[in-house]
């Protein structure tokens, strides 16, 4: 046993002891306060592609050729894609352009991909404003403005898109930030121009399509989290989506207005219950309003429930055939076919188009009253004007757009696609990254407005090399005032502070003990975050690790006697080898209103170790 005596109200003691014949972890004082506070191997096959076009044109017989395609505001973002299976979409629109050899992520944002084919089954090859990054080493990319017209087929304006891939050499757990990532963003676009000031289509204002893999805590459809220790993989796509205007420079104008991000999810978490598909406006429940329909100077808006509650609502309008909403399917079949939900939790798939537009249309459109059921009365004020106004011009329409050569033409608004894979329990994160034990703590769980407290990141090697060019950022919440570190930063800008490590030889560890003041008018019920990126070179290859911790909490003032009932306590390493030195980390604070005087700390030493310094 050692004692240690202290008089100040809070304090951090670090006391160093040597490992005997011990085969046990030695941090049993505290568990790791997330499910992955570091990165480790991936020891188990796993794969993870989503991607997403905000507009998608195919038109039949477009003079001087057969087959034209374009994809308007292209994202999409994979990791361990098998060979083959990620470089198109359902759609056969290109997700790749850069070679895929020797790399596990990439990223990629196209503001437009078009293809001027002479077949239905051959994929287009023009991108334009493409950003692309592959990994490893971790990389990212953005594209550029453009405007590019392509009458009859698409017109758009495109801002910059982004890219970034972040797995690394040493085949590690990214755990905090993307595998992999990809972004598109347009400014306008007009799709499908049969004659001068008429559009089958016209996206207005800024839209984005962005897409992203990364490793998540195992969840089942009900909201429930597994905590088995081992992660599942989201693959995801959300897409912001400006006004939609069908028909345009006709009489019958229909504008559709989305109120909400639209997302489609496929997440595997490898445990019954985790294969999960989600499809939805992000943040809106059955009842909430998520669209509205203009036309001829009438409004309907519509819930969640409406649109998407029932298969979607079908118009059939003559010129073209609309379907708006329609169930998220599989990736395998046509509309209609079920999602992929693996009972075993492995694996998890899907794809869906917001809107779907068929020209011509192939559905008897009615002389009144197009929509029936719940929905008619809702739809149909909205729809008569549309089919009235069409009505006397209908045939100069289709002869117009036959006359353009859009003889058969399929557009598709919001269309997204997710699919996710993971080995049975799950990506097993175990000890394959020599950074992988790293941990961060802090002082107090609760705090005072005016105190000071500590955060404390440990960083072991566990590997049998050195890791070189040792690197910590470390974020801190907006409000804390830093006070100091040991050992002092080398640079800190805004929120962040940067240490560099240098070289860490195998069995050695570093401690940063950093000092923040809590705000003098902090509120009540406040809490606090810090995150810290590790990076490092380990044979040679990119390593990295993230540790965060939440917390502390600003509390009500204290009242009542000392009270040490708070103090806790941290162990270095989560795992210690014969004749290894390593640390205890005793956090004494006094959560009480009155002052504890004469405090004696007494730590009792399990057998096999031996006392070195405090």
């Amino acid at each position: 046993m050692f004692l240690a005596t202290r008089s100040r109200a809070a304090g951090l003691i670090s006391c160093f002891v040597v490992a005997g014949a011990l085969s046990a972890p030695a941090a049993t004082a505290a568990t790791p306060q997330a499910l992955l506070p570091h990165s480790a191997g991936l020891s188990s096959a796993y794969s993870a592609l989503s991607d997403g076009s905000l507009v998608f044109a195919n038109a039949a017989n477009l003079p001087p050729i057969d087959v034209a395609k374009a994809a308007v505001g292209q994202s999409a973002a994979g990791v361990a894609v098998p060979t083959g299976l990620g470089t198109s979409d359902r759609l056969l629109q290109p997700l790749l352009a850069k070679s895929s050899t020797g790399k596990t992520a990439y990223g990629h944002g196209a503001g437009v991909s078009v293809g001027l084919l002479g077949s239905q089954t051959a994929p287009p090859t023009i991108a334009q404003t493409v950003a692309e990054a592959t990994s490893p080493a971790p990389t990212s990319a953005s594209g550029e403005l453009l405007t590019l017209p392509i009458d009859p087929l698409v017109n758009a304006s495109v801002l910059p898109s982004t890219a970034a891939a972040n797995t690394t050499a040493d085949g590690a757990c990214v755990v905090g930030k993307d595998l992999s990532n990809g972004a598109a963003h347009v400014a306008h676009a007009t799709v499908l121009t049969p004659t001068p000031g008429t559009s089958v289509a016209v996206l207005g204002n800024t839209s984005e399509s962005v897409s992203h893999t990364k490793l998540v805590v195992p969840t089942k459809a009900n909201g429930t989290t597994v905590t088995t220790g081992n992660a599942g993989l989201l693959a995801q796509t959300t897409q912001i989506l400006a006004p939609i205007t069908l028909l345009k420079g006709t009489p019958g104008e229909l504008t559709i207005k989305l109120l909400g991000p639209l997302q489609l999810s496929a997440e595997a978490g490898g445990v019954p219950g985790t294969s999960v598909v989600s499809y939805a406006v992000v943040g809106k429940g059955p009842s909430d309003p998520v669209l509205t329909l203009t036309a001829g100077g009438q409004t309907s808006t519509l819930t969640s429930q409406q649109v998407f509650g029932n298969g979607g609502i079908v118009l059939p309008l003559g010129i073209a055939d609309v379907t708006i909403g329609a169930p998220a399917h599989s990736l395998t079949g046509l509309e209609g076919t079920p999602v992929t939900e693996a009972a075993n939790g492995t694996n998890a798939a899907a794809a869906v188009d917001f809107v779907r537009v068929s020209v011509p249309g192939k559905l008897p459109t009615p002389a009144k009253d197009p929509v029936g059921g719940a929905l008619g009365s809702v739809l149909n004020p909205v729809l008569n004007p549309v089919l009235s106004g069409l009505d006397p011009v209908l045939s100069q329409l289709q002869q117009a757009l036959a006359d353009a050569g859009l003889d058969l033409a399929d557009l598709r608004v919001g269309h997204l696609e997710a699919r996710s894979t993971v080995p049975a329990g799950g990506i097993d994160c175990s000890s394959d990254n020599p950074l992988s034990e790293s941990r961060k703590d802090v002082s107090a769980l609760h705090v005072q407005p005016g105190s000071t407290f500590d955060y404390d990141i440990r960083i072991p090697n566990r590997g049998a090399s050195a890791v070189t060019n040792v690197k910590v950022v470390d974020s801190y919440s907006a409000g804390l005032q830093f006070v100091s570190s040991v050992p002092a930063p080398q640079s800190h800008t805004g929120h962040t502070l940067t240490y560099d490590l240098g070289t860490l030889q195998p069995d050695e560890f570093r401690t940063i003990v950093l000092t923040f003041k809590v705000p003098d008018d902090a509120v009540a019920g406040t809490v606090y975050h810090n995150e810290a990126e590790i990076t490092g070179t380990y044979l040679g290859l990119p390593i990295e690790t993230t540790v965060e911790v939440d917390g502390p909490t600003v509390g009500p003032s204290p009242v009542g006697a000392c009270d040490l009932s708070h103090s806790t306590k941290f162990a270095s390493n989560l795992k210690v080898k014969t004749g290894e030195t390593f640390g205890y980390f005793v956090n004494v604070l006094n959560s009480g209103g009155e002052p504890c005087l004469s405090t004696t700390i007494s730590d009792t030493l399990v057998d096999g170790v031996t006392f070195v310094s405090c």
